[in-house]
């Protein structure tokens, strides 16, 4: 199966390289692969919230975009947060690397994933997010902001585009059909009767 995960010290791009892994590539053998598919997830603002890191990322991917070939077929992992902000470092990186690919790159599709949960450990993947699902707190009049998919839900598209490139190209996907409160993806992962709202 054509199909390469960028870098692989990411929660997200372990579980990915896995899934694709452990594919049987029986299930593949009827689609002839037009083009390499690239699943870039790399995100170091991720990890630290700042200027040297949203520079660093943009940096990676103008050289990742600089040294694609013809045949490159490229799934990025963008998020849901810049269509909530555009205040954050996080946000400012996504969106700038999301521009240079609509620009610069003839085959490509953007991801735009909410948060994301791993059915298998039960908790969301990325660390904050886990952490609130514990506290007792949560926002006052806050409203459906984003949604949540699971890692499968990810890798499911991934398999749906490889299927159908032509028909994916140049689009920008959202997964998730529902909006969630801030609480209701606490309780996703540790459901609480009651928390203590405050004014965010």
């Amino acid at each position: 199966m054509n199909i390469t995960v960028l870098g692989s010290r990411g929660f997200l791009s372990k579980e990915l390289n896995s899934k694709i892994y452990s594919y049987s590539l029986e299930n593949d053998k009827k689609f002839i692969d037009k083009y390499n598919f690239l699943i870039a997830t790399f995100s170091s603002t991720l990890r630290e919230d700042n200027s040297v890191e949203m520079k660093n990322e943009i940096k990676y991917y103008e050289k990742l975009i600089v040294n694609l070939k013809s045949n490159d077929f490229l799934i990025y992992i963008s998020s849901q947060t810049l269509e909530l902000t555009n205040f954050t470092f996080y946000s400012k990186a996504k969106s700038k690397i999301e521009e240079l690919i609509k620009s610069r790159v003839k085959n490509y599709v953007i991801v735009r994933p909410g948060m994301i949960f791993d059915e298998n450990k039960s908790r969301f993947t990325l660390d904050s997010m886990h952490k609130s699902s514990s506290s007792k707190f949560t926002f006052l009049n806050d409203y459906p902001k984003t949604t949540a998919c699971t890692i499968n839900d990810i890798f499911e598209l991934i398999l749906c585009i490889k299927k159908n490139p032509n028909s994916f190209s140049k689009q920008i996907i959202n997964i998730g059909i529902k909006r969630f409160k801030f609480s209701e993806l606490q309780n996703i992962e540790n459901k609480k009767k009651y928390r203590f709202k405050l004014i965010s």
